[in-house]
């Protein structure tokens, strides 16, 4: 055997453990990690980790992970790439009491998806929203907290086709909507809202406009100073679909406005509203499954409800 193929055979394992190496090293760079203790001219590794939010997303590859390691504020989120934002280990809190939403999602093409999960959101009144959605394809809420925002606590204001997945959300004292599901002309929101709570905002728990999809399911909706749930079409479709939910303390506990808004009901349990289900205006529908249940809610003639069957 000559030289040459001496060497070759003997580099040979080294390069296959070698190539094996590159991927996993540039895995681990995907992941960076935040701490009250770092420093934004950190790499943002977990030794050496970022202070806010801000630095660490400038460092952040496209599809990257940041999750933090101690509990902490780290500033405002404006994100406009796909990422994971995982805090459930260390919750972080995002104060926006300077009239700025907390979380902006926009990302240029409008494609990709972004995950948000372990955050407190908290506006102390301010004027903005705990979570604005401009544009992704896909967007994730989990174990997220939303409070005191003085517009919505998530704002879906979608200019391209979305599909959000709001898990296990707590969106309380807002000074609108828990959730206001408003997409620009052109696009529609799909939206799933699953054991979550939507109480004590001002206006509406969760109010679909035109062309939101929206399905709610067992989850909780109370003390919401207008309606708990609310579709609204003004000029095209919308669906409000409530499975396995509790509306309570409301002034109604469901509406529907508008020709073209249309609200499923199936396992719905109304208690203790003004209305338990106001009369459809301008032509919406209500379908219902016959299969709900309403008590102690005062309207006058007791529950306000255009169904033969609840």
């Amino acid at each position: 055997m000559s030289t040459c193929r001496r060497i070759a055979a003997a580099l040979a394992p080294v390069l296959v453990v070698l190539t094996l190496l590159v991927p996993a090293a540039a895995s681990a760079q995907a992941v960076m990690w935040l701490s009250v203790n770092g420093d934004d001219t950190n790499p943002c590794s977990r030794p050496l980790a970022c202070r806010t939010f801000t630095g660490v997303f400038s460092k952040l590859p496209v599809g990257g992970e940041v999750h933090c390691i101690d509990s902490g504020d780290f500033g405002l989120l404006q994100i406009n790439k796909s990422m994971t934002v995982d805090c459930r280990a260390a919750p972080a809190v995002v104060r926006n009491s300077n009239g700025f939403n907390g979380v902006v999602i926009s990302l240029p093409d409008a494609s990709g998806g972004v995950a948000i999960r372990g955050l407190t959101i908290d506006g102390g009144n301010s004027t903005a929203s705990g979570i604005r959605v401009v544009n992704a394809t896909d967007v994730q809420i989990e174990d997220v907290t939303i409070r005191r925002q003085g517009a919505s606590g998530i704002l879906v204001a979608n200019t391209a086709n979305t599909w959000l997945t709001v898990v296990n959300v707590v969106s309380r004292e807002n000074g609108q909507h828990g959730v206001l599901v408003a997409p620009s002309a052109g696009a529609v929101a799909y939206v799933s809202v699953s054991n979550s709570v939507l109480a004590a905002n001002h206006l509406s728990g969760i109010r679909a406009n035109d062309n939101a999809v929206v399905v709610v399911s067992d989850s909780v909706l109370t003390a919401n100073y207008t309606h708990n749930a609310i579709a609204a079409s003004a000029a095209q479709p919308t669906s409000l679909t409530l499975e396995r939910v509790t509306s309570s303390y409301g002034l109604s506990g469901v509406q529907a406005i508008g020709a073209q808004a249309t609200v499923y009901l199936s396992n719905v349990t109304t208690v203790g509203n003004l209305s338990s289900l106001q009369p459809a205006i301008g032509g919406a529908r209500y379908v219902s499954f016959g299969n709900n249940r309403s008590a102690g809610n005062t309207a006058p003639g007791g529950t306000t409800t255009p169904l033969a069957q609840f």
